[in-house]
């Protein structure tokens, strides 16, 4: 086996004289209709479109892929595509150790079928680049949208952060999402884009003094003149006289909406081609972007654009603080927006609520301009008899190449995960960087910034993301499991690997939700644990093996460990009821915690990059032809990995930010050189010992960060370090048997 790694450039242009499946005597409504699938051992990286009725077809397709691969063999491999089965056109084999030495291997080649040379050929040409000859900058290459220079960034934890001693030693000061969202749309004058997997029309934004719901404060912008388009996911089970499985809320802020100067589209994630495809879409796939887009007054005369991108919906159960409190305020901040579905409460009176951790973003400048041009490209694909709705910017009234000349300059770009089925591509020449699969154009840039920043990282990566499973291609166990293929996870076991092998410090710290939302004991929550459990085992397997070949006397998790949050609370407000005897409610109370749900999507690399937005680490986000998604990538323009004012970096304070809301204390090590062994080896204490204290009939954590229940053994092994989670009696690992359809849960 080699281990290919690094990216592929593929053209496939042609095949002459194929084999006919189609029928013994050829004609021209009766040929084969071949297409290429390229695979390294039984991962499909590249497949071209479809060419009906021809044995010389002529494809002239390009693919540039990501690969961390194992296997002896790229095969190109020719099929027909059929109904029932594909049959085997030819294939042909190329080694990997040859594709290594030569970088190169182009021309005509016979195929084989049968184990046996056949008349077909197969004309493709296939470059292998190395990471070492990878461009290393940290604009993120051959992406749709380019990275724009000279703007400003805002950082968001949580819904509304509260400002602490802790964090003003930092000199630094938390913004609030949900005040300054609700702030640039109250200041919007021409202009107002929603978009959310969900938006619920009776949320209020402000928590202060008089509420006003997201309903009523878009409405009474559209009665002012301001265009107002709302684009929500339609999940498919949400009727008139149902939630739906999923509680977006989309059938009912539609009707919200109804007879209003608000536009409001709810949308199915769907295929442009019809039949029992395009259902399955719908009924699997969402749409997940969550941005807010408007205008807002410039420095000068002329008004320019702002957009928010990150993990919050406008929805119920967003709005949280850092102190994420259970029972404390539910008639207070949290009133009328009680969220719990990881719970069956039967008296939500009762609590607790279920606290939420997110991240988010604003960003201004001429990024703004990219994250506009995203919602205009969803409208017009998904609302196309409203496109003269979007609002166009005149250049005598808005500064189109608004500059932030502040401290902080800022270089950011836009990633996506779409294609063609939700979005009407308008750049065209932009596009011919995008990726074929068959006939559809797709985006999968935010998979190429994780993969690009993971490899260049220096030092550490700090992750926080609701979900964490993937590169099933590296797992000692497949079961056939091919659908969660992405490579963010064995890139990072890799990155440690490499670290290792060159004697250097690295570290990456994980932070995810203690178990998905939900039922965790449950068919598909457990089936997603087990699969996370064998993405974490791939990782340290691998990093057992390059510790041995070093002879080190190292662990596993002193390089990489998985961290999630939770709450206890001993001192219940005395107004509350008393919860049934028997009830959920009872065992909640006596035992005062929950898990605070992690639902950021972010990461960050040596203090220097960032990327936030709505793409969780799992196949659905990852691909570009499943969830739609999108995320910003940012870095200071004057501030450099390594560098002395990389602490100061507002990155670098908004990590240690993260840090003090989830240790409530300062860690030295952990601020300063979280790339050390000590930092490692004093958050994994920290997270221990919350973890015990969590987990005990009685304790009191100190912060929210408890070391996953995860153990780990000197070869990499993972079993659970207790056996459910705790209040449940659900696997930690997860169930090794799968009942749903891996496209759902991975």
């Amino acid at each position: 086996m080699v281990l290919l790694e690094g990216q592929l450039f593929i053209h496939i242009l042609k095949a002459k004289r194929l084999y006919n499946a189609d029928g013994i005597f050829s004609t021209s409504k009766n040929k084969s209709d071949p297409y290429v699938k390229c695979k390294i051992g039984n991962t499909n990286i590249a497949k071209t479109k479809v060419l009906e009725n021809t044995c010389d077809p002529k494809w002239d397709q390009y693919y540039l892929v990501e690969v961390c691969h194992e296997g002896d063999s790229l095969d190109l491999q020719v099929l027909d595509d059929d109904l029932v089965a594909d049959d085997d056109l030819g294939i042909l084999r190329i080694p990997l150790d040859k594709l290594i030495e030569r970088k190169q291997i182009e021309g005509e080649y016979y195929l084989t079928r049968n184990g046996r040379k056949c008349n077909g050929r197969i004309y493709f040409s296939v470059t292998f680049y190395p990471i070492s000859e990878l461009d290393n900058t940290r604009a993120v290459p051959n992406c749709y949208f380019e990275q724009r220079k000279n703007c400003k960034v805002t950082l968001y934890q949580d819904a509304s952060a509260e400002q602490c001693d802790l964090v003003d030693q930092l000199g630094y000061t938390r913004a609030r999402a949900f005040d300054d969202i609700l702030a640039a749309i109250q200041g919007a004058r021409d202009f107002i884009y929603v978009t959310g997997w969900s938006v619920k029309s009776d949320t209020s934004l402000g928590r202060e003094g008089e509420k006003q719901s997201i309903g009523d404060l878009l409405k009474e912008k559209a009665e002012d003149g301001v265009k107002v388009l709302v684009l929500v996911w339609n999940e498919i089970t949400s009727t008139n006289l149902t939630d739906g499985l999923m509680g977006t809320f989309d059938q009912e802020t539609l009707e919200f909406f109804a007879g209003s100067r608000v536009k409001c589209a709810t949308v199915s994630r769907r295929k442009t081609q019809n039949g029992l495809h395009s259902t399955m879409t719908e009924m699997i796939y969402s749409h997940h972007q969550k941005t807010v887009v408007c205008d807002a007054p410039g420095p000068y005369v002329r008004r320019r654009v702002v957009a928010f991108v990150g993990g919050l919906d406008i929805t119920c159960g967003r709005f949280d603080t850092t102190e994420h409190t259970l029972f404390g305020e539910l008639q207070g901040k949290f009133a009328g927006d009680f969220y719990n579905v990881c719970n069956t409460l039967e008296n939500t009176e009762c609590g607790p609520r279920q606290p939420w951790h997110d991240i988010h973003s604003k960003v201004e400048g001429a990024v703004a301009l990219d994250v506009k041009q995203n919602f205009e490209e969803r409208w017009m694909k998904d609302v196309p008899d409203l496109e003269q709705e979007t609002f166009n910017l005149d250049k005598s009234d808005y500064d189109i190449d608004y500059k932030h000349h502040g401290k902080h300059q800022w270089s950011v770009q836009v990633f996506r995960s779409i294609s063609d089925d939700s979005a009407t591509f308008t750049d065209q020449k932009r596009s011919e960087l995008l990726l074929r699969h068959k006939t559809s154009l797709h985006d999968n840039s935010i998979h190429k910034a994780y993969i690009h920043h993971i490899r260049r990282a220096k030092k550490f990566i700090y992750i926080e993301n609701q979900y964490f499973l993937g590169s099933c291609h590296m797992w000692s166990d497949q079961d056939n499991v091919e659908k969660a293929v992405h490579l963010i996870p064995i890139a990072i076991a890799r990155r440690i690997c490499r670290a290792i092998s060159e004697d250097a410090e690295f570290r990456v710290y994980v932070v995810v939700p203690l178990h998905p939302e939900g039922d965790p004991g449950s068919p598909a929550m457990q089936e997603i644990l087990n699969y996370q459990k064998r993405t974490v085992e791939m990782m340290y397997r691998l990093i057992a093996q390059q510790l041995t070949k070093n002879k080190s006397n190292r662990k596993p998790t002193d390089y990489l460990s998985f961290f999630c949050l939770g709450k206890r609370e001993k001192d219940i407000p005395g107004d509350l009821p008393s919860p049934e005897p028997g009830s959920r409610e009872e065992v909640l109370r006596n035992s005062g915690r929950h898990m605070i749900y992690v639902h950021s999507k972010m990461a960050i690399f040596d203090d220097e990059y960032i990327i936030v937005g709505s793409a969780n680490i799992n196949q659905r986000s990852m691909s570009g032809r499943r969830d739609t998604e999108i995320a910003i990538g940012a870095c200071q323009s004057n501030i450099q990995a390594g560098s002395e004012d990389i602490a100061e970096s507002e990155i670098s304070r908004f990590r240690k930010s993260l840090m003090i809301e989830h240790l409530n204390k300062r860690v030295n090590s952990l601020e300063n050189v979280p790339w050390s062994e000590e930092a490692m080896k004093q958050i994994r204490e920290e997270g221990e010992r919350n973890w015990e204290e969590y987990s005990s009939d009685a304790g009191n954590p100190l912060g929210h960060l408890l070391l996953y229940p995860y153990k780990v053994s000197l070869d990499g092994e993972v079993t659970g370090a207790v056996q459910y989670f705790p209040d449940t009696e659900a696997s930690v690992t997860g169930d090794p048997k799968p009942l749903l359809a891996e496209k759902i849960t991975t």
